[in-house]
């Protein structure tokens, strides 16, 4: 369920994070997602990673930890104990998840967590800065709330 006033909480988030760059264990592609359903929903999914890694290495130990796998199993697995539906691109909006595979500025092409923003594309926890895909470099969706 998304609190009263989601919209203009969730604004607020995509506006602060912005400019912030990549960091591990702060501001990267999952922990960027998970805060933005926290702030629509108040549910924290990253609690188990919260202060539990501070680089790829350590990232990737904690996923495997939780989900046996990495960034899909894990959303996988948040989707199960959450309750968010997997869905289509056409049934998307504002505020929902996103699984890509982008060129990403840690290596390569990687899987990655994203939020839909609200022009329908999706940010991504970028070096410097939120970086914004066409909505069709989503490979999976989920609704949140």
């Amino acid at each position: 369920m998304r609190l009263d006033g989601w919209e203009k909480e969730f604004n607020a988030f995509i506006e602060s994070r912005m400019h912030t760059a990549f960091e591990w264990g702060v501001h990267d592609c999952c922990l960027f997602a998970n805060d933005s359903v926290l702030t629509i929903t108040g549910v924290d999914c990253s609690e188990f990673f919260r202060g539990e890694y501070s680089d790829a290495d350590s990232a990737y130990k904690r996923m495997k930890e939780y989900s046996g796998g990495s960034v899909p199993e894990c959303m996988e697995k948040f989707a199960d104990v959450y309750g968010f539906e997997e869905v289509g691109i056409n049934y998307v909006g504002r505020g929902d998840v996103a699984l890509c595979y982008v060129e990403t500025h840690i290596g390569g092409i990687l899987p990655t967590l994203g939020v839909i923003d609200g022009s329908g594309k999706i940010l991504i926890a970028g070096r410097k800065r939120l970086n914004s895909f066409k909505k069709s470099a989503g490979e999976r969706f989920w609704k949140i709330g």
